[in-house]
């Protein structure tokens, strides 16, 4: 395409402005387009819950006629008597309104049933400071229950990797494991994967790829290489610190949230110290820029 380039090196440039610009907004864009159509439940343009007109109100109804066959999670058969329900919910709002508006499309599609238990009971919105706080913005818990499991399974992984990596962030500035490996006075975070990789299968990073599958292993090895075992009930139980837990039912539920609090905070920290540290280029506690004193 360079035949279609302005003739002079300022047009160009501003030609290659304008690609970049664009390719940045497209990414951005996408990456909108896509988790709202997974959030709303609805995969055509313009990926937005129904406004008040019969148009999108028809484009609405054939969401939930064809949800799941062009989904994120599989096929889902339009006969099955959940989706049934849905469809005609929506078609006898369109007939008695003209329309399915935004109050009617949450509540068919977002609100629980009266009888269910929030999130299949899982442990995590008890103790907020002002009673329970069901936090469910984008109806998760409601639209896909059967991925609960997974969800509670990936986020309980994430928070003790995030609360293991702060204290790997902070601990080695002051303390180092006794081993020449680690003594290298110039080693940082910014460094140490590379500097700590010798060869292939060669360095401290190659013992701790080994660690992880060890633990990935017996992991499967409780739940199957499909995770086919994974139930609500042993979502993130690795079997390991029982015996650490309290001895009444409220103790341990107690002890779940402030595993799920301080993981959730240690995933900010985390994400916010490796973020300051690349931005203003120091490695070490606490990630800042030296103050003018």
């Amino acid at each position: 395409g360079k035949g279609f380039l302005p003739k002079t090196e300022e047009g160009i440039v501003q030609m290659k402005i304008k690609e970049l610009k664009n390719g940045r907004l497209a990414m951005l864009a996408v990456s909108g387009a896509l988790t709202q159509s997974m959030a709303y439940g609805v995969y055509t343009f313009p990926w937005t819950l129904p406004a008040p007109n019969a148009v999108q109100s028809r484009t609405a109804l054939r969401a939930v006629e064809f949800k799941g066959q062009s989904g994120p999670f599989g096929a889902l058969d339009v006969a099955e008597p959940k989706t049934l329900e849905l469809t005609d919910r929506v078609r006898a709002v369109i007939k008695s309104k003209g329309s399915l508006d935004r109050e009617s499309y949450r509540e068919i599609f977002l609100a629980p049933k009266p009888d269910a238990v929030f999130a299949g009971g899982l442990v995590g919105s008890e103790y907020h400071g002002w009673g329970t706080y069901q936090w469910d913005p984008a109806g998760l818990a409601t639209r896909y229950p059967e991925h609960l499991p997974w969800y509670r399974e990936a986020e309980l992984k994430h928070c003790r990797v995030a609360m293991l990596a702060w204290l790997g962030l902070i601990v080695p500035d002051f303390v180092r494991i006794p081993l020449d490996d680690f003594q290298d006075p110039t080693l940082t975070l910014e460094n140490a994967h590379n500097k700590l990789i010798y060869g292939l299968g060669t360095g401290p990073m190659w013992w701790l790829l080994l660690f992880c599958g060890i633990i990935e292993s017996l992991r499967f090895k409780q739940l199957g290489l499909d995770f086919g075992k994974l139930t609500l009930e042993n979502a993130g139980d690795v079997g390991f610190g029982k015996g650490f837990l309290p001895k009444t039912e409220e103790g341990i539920v107690q002890m779940k949230i402030k595993e799920l609090k301080n993981g959730r905070l240690a995933m900010l920290a985390v994400s916010g110290a490796l973020t300051q540290s690349m931005a203003y280029g120091v490695y070490t506690f606490p990630w800042t820029l030296p103050s003018p004193n």
